[in-house]
């Protein structure tokens, strides 16, 4: 723990005396950083990513629309010095912890970067049943910096971090709104070389952690439901939020559509 609280330390100076959170550079590392091996490794089942409708490691044809997100996406990111993007969507049920899984899994497959997957959803969390991880600790005990990320956090491959909550909880969103967290997050970003940081965020009009949480996000993303979300809903979503930070884009989930002799699900980006 000590070395995690030296870290976290040196973390507060560079924030106080370093450029901006936007003015990130690029990471392109060569070998693994000491902290990232130190992360237990864990290899999801195949069926149990496909019960949850993560298709970006699978052959299904919607795979294809998650590599055309992650690429604008990283097209956009790289274009604008960016690192840190929120997942969010107007309401409950939109599907954005699957996107936000499919995301972090098709950015694995690029072997030039690290990226972390973080579960802020704290009373909503859904990514450890996601993926089938059963964590030890959750994602607020990392970010008060009572655990080390060898405890909390476990890595997929040599380029993927996940970070999820055991269970939903309601009475730790107020840990966004502190400074040790994000200090704990500027932490992560050095220590593990993170080239992009994706973390999914509860639906925005369900508590305030996407406005708390947008001073330590580069951009966001927001989800919507085919047949179920309002484009009133997006458009809230999108005019309240761009007060905080940049929007990326907004995805339009579980469009169904006739592919022969199956229907996909089709993730189209804006």
């Amino acid at each position: 723990m000590e070395k995690l609280q030296a870290a976290i330390d040196e973390a507060r100076k560079r924030r106080s005396d370093g450029p901006s959170a936007t003015g990130r550079s690029r990471s392109a590392p060569a070998t693994l950083p000491v902290g990232w091996t130190e992360l237990p490794e864990f290899r999801p089942q195949a069926n149990r990513l496909s019960r949850s409708r993560i298709v970006a490691n699978s052959n299904n044809s919607a795979r294809v629309a998650v590599d055309m997100l992650r690429t604008r996406l990283l097209r956009l990111m790289q274009e604008n010095n960016w690192k840190r993007v929120m997942i969010t969507s107007p309401n409950p049920g939109c599907g954005k912890t699957t996107v936000a899984a499919n995301l972090a899994l098709a950015m694995q497959r690029q072997q030039e970067r690290r990226a972390l997957l973080m579960d802020l959803d704290f009373a909503g969390s859904s990514l450890a049943r996601t993926l089938g991880l059963e964590p030890q600790h959750d994602v607020s005990d990392l970010l008060e910096g009572t655990v080390s990320p060898s405890e909390q956090m476990v890595r997929i491959g040599d380029n993927l971090a996940i970070s999820a909550n055991r269970a939903s909880r309601h009475d730790k969103d107020e840990v966004l709104k502190t400074g040790q967290a994000a200090d704990v997050l500027d932490t992560l970003e050095k220590e593990l070389d993170l080239g992009i940081m994706i973390f999914d965020f509860p639906p925005f009009f369900a508590n305030d952690s996407a406005i708390a949480g947008a001073s330590f996000v580069d951009c966001a993303i927001i989800i919507g439901a085919a047949e179920q979300t309002s484009i009133h809903d997006i458009d809230m979503t999108e005019r309240d939020l761009s007060q905080y930070t940049n929007i990326a884009g907004v995805v339009l989930n579980k469009c169904r559509y006739n592919s022969g002799a199956a229907d996909s699900y089709n993730y189209p980006y804006r």
